[in-house]
């Protein structure tokens, strides 16, 4: 999320130098930052792609791509090696309306800033691979090759910086067989950890929902991998596991549609989408048990899912199913499918009549119920 914010503010940046450049040309020169508009509204197409449709991003392309008209003129008089000896009045009005909108976006998104959870400050690592399939065949990691190939799911893998766990994320990358194996992922590795290692932990897993992606619950995950724990967190968008339908599911577009609609916190405890979590879940096992053994003993975390779908999901892993943990069974979770919002969106934690969290307090605290859980239920 925090890098989110980044690749935004580096848009930002580049839109103050575009708008702001006509109050220091003062001699006649080739207009060279004029192109900067295209660039710059390319890179926040990109950043759609990268970090998917949300309400600030939308609102960067949209002016990005004013920007980019408001100097078309330029482009081509650049493009025609002409020299600029002065600009319009009419260019000066609209550019300086441009800057002031800019700095006011960058104010905006400096108050609405997400905390910063980088896995080296919990001892952890994060490796994040590229899924295809669906929820009836399986999911299969992608492989770096395959950069280009349509992906139905992301799985991240947290764990702890000096564990065996972290070794056998990192040997994804060293894939011998294309249909069974783990494609190159992206790593982010901590250095050296104090942290004990766990034995005969469980492996964790989690899944996000429609309208909060794994995303949405890393700082708290990055709590359980600094407690020694490795888990596995999946978002899958395939054909089978259906929030909206068709092109609205992917992974750009889902979760924003989803939190536009009024009804959204009624909608996650419909059937439908209790199904969904459901095959996720199941799908989930599966895979785990293909990269980790068929018996590493399991222990899953939901986010208030109901306990007739909670009672399918560990029986179909049984017998490696340890347990569960329910992070909507502690009051102070006042985010239900939305996670730890707090922190990572700022903006819809406001709408809930929340605020930013710098001190990490409730992911914290949810990483210790959990692990009480944990041991209670595999220690008695």
């Amino acid at each position: 999320m925090f890098d989110g914010f980044l690749s935004q503010m580096l848009i930002v940046f580049l839109l103050t130098v575009i708008s702001a450049r006509f109050f220091f040309t003062k001699n006649a020169k080739i207009d060279s930052c004029a192109i900067l508009a295209p660039i710059t509204f390319a890179l926040s197409l990109v950043n759609i792609f990268l970090w998917n449709l949300t309400e600030t991003n939308l609102i960067l392309a949209i002016f990005s791509l004013i920007v980019f008209a408001t100097n078309f003129r330029a482009l081509i008089r650049l493009s025609a090696n002409l020299f600029i000896d002065r600009y319009s009045p009419f260019f000066c009005i609209f550019s300086t309306l441009e800057l002031i909108f800019t700095v006011l976006l960058a104010i905006f998104l400096v108050l609405n800033r997400p905390v910063k959870a980088a896995p080296k400050d919990f001892a952890s690592t994060k490796t994040t691979c590229r899924l295809s399939g669906n929820v009836s065949r399986g999911f299969t990691p992608l492989l770096a090759k395959d950069f280009f190939y349509k992906s139905t799911g992301t799985l991240k893998i947290f764990a702890p910086a000096s564990t065996k766990d972290t070794e056998s994320a990192a040997a994804l990358t060293s894939a011998s067989e294309p249909a069974a194996e783990p494609a190159a992922p992206e790593q982010e590795t901590a250095p050296n950890s104090s942290a004990p290692q766990k034995k005969n932990t469980p492996l964790l897993l989690f899944c996000g929902n429609g309208t909060a992606e794994t995303a949405d619950y890393e700082p708290y995950l990055l709590f359980l991998s600094k407690k020694g724990y490795t888990v596995l967190a999946a978002d899958f968008y395939a054909d089978d596991c259906l929030y909206l339908p068709g092109i609205y599911n992917s992974r750009f577009l889902r979760k924003f549609l989803l939190l536009k609609d009024k009804d959204f916190l009624k909608k996650t405890q419909s059937s439908a989408t209790k199904l969904n979590q459901v095959n996720s879940y199941k799908a989930l096992t599966k895979l785990a048990g293909e990269l980790y053994g068929a018996d590493t003993p399991l222990f899953f975390v939901f986010d208030s899912l109901d306990f007739d779908s909670i009672s399918v999901i560990t029986e179909n892993a049984a017998p490696q199913s340890q347990g569960f943990f329910s992070l909507n069974s502690i009051p102070e979770y006042k985010t239900p499918n939305l996670g730890f919002i707090e922190q990572t969106d700022i903006r819809l934690a406001k709408k809930q009549g929340l605020s930013r969290d710098p001190s990490l307090f409730i992911p914290r605290y949810l990483a210790n119920k959990t692990e009480e859980q944990i041991q209670l239920l595999t220690n008695p």
